[in-house]
């Protein structure tokens, strides 16, 4: 079922049936599986980010204040 598709709101745009099998952009299982790995991908990307700046800035917090 397209239901768990997020871009399935924005297939209304461009038909009037909102499940159209022959649009294989959002019919097709594999595209938001692979949109949802991305999606993953990108989180754990700017979540391990976001730790080593404030790590690094922790760290050199207390450097320089010994």
């Amino acid at each position: 079922m397209d239901s768990h598709n997020p871009m399935i709101y924005f297939n209304d745009l461009y038909s009037n049936d909102l499940f159209n099998s022959n649009d294989l952009f959002y019919s097709n299982d594999l595209f938001y599986s692979n949109n949802l790995l991305i999606y993953f991908i990108l989180m754990t990307y700017f979540i391990l980010m976001i730790y080593f700046i404030l790590m690094t800035h922790f760290i050199l917090m207390v450097y320089f204040i010994i």
